[in-house]
């Protein structure tokens, strides 16, 4: 009996091994399949992420070279912009100037406008040489001095008056 039970036993141990040996068989089957499926699937799948690298790689190069054609615009207008400050600034020079100018003008005409009539002004003695006492002769003309010298003085004298 214990031989039968012993060797009972070991029928149903050889058929436990030997079912588990056909079902790692058929495991190991599937397995072998998946894996020459997954071999397909690596080769396209390592196409696939050679396309995708070569896109990006484009994709990268597209946005660096729109980036560089952004900040060279970016130069420009920068440097645009400090140009125009700079014509800014002298733009408000030039007003500056122009005001300060249109003053003196004005400052120019009131002081004409004020200044003392020219019998006021002349040297003494300077009608009774030329002419009478307002400045004319009877004919009505300015006496002309006959020699250079004359002149000269003349030409000094209005400038001394103008002043």
């Amino acid at each position: 009996m214990l031989t039968l039970l012993l060797n009972t036993l070991g029928f149903v141990l050889m058929a436990a091994v030997a079912t588990h040996s056909i079902v790692l068989h058929v495991r190991l089957r599937r397995f072998r399949h998946a894996l020459a499926d997954v071999g397909e699937m690596l080769l396209t799948l390592d196409a696939s992420v050679e396309r995708m690298t070569e896109v990006s790689s484009g994709f990268s190069h597209r946005l660096q070279a729109e980036l560089a054609t952004v900040e060279g615009r970016v130069a420009t207008a920068h440097r645009l912009g400090l140009e125009l400050q700079a014509a800014s600034r002298t733009a408000e020079n030039v007003s500056a100037q122009l005001e300060r100018l249109l003053r003196q003008h004005r400052q120019a005409e009131v002081s004409r406008a004020s200044t003392t009539p020219r019998k006021r002004a002349e040297p003494k003695g300077f009608a009774e040489r030329f002419g009478r006492a307002d400045g004319a002769t009877s004919g009505g003309h300015a006496k002309v001095p006959a020699d250079a010298a004359a002149v000269a003085r003349t030409e000094d004298e209005l400038q001394v008056a103008a002043l």
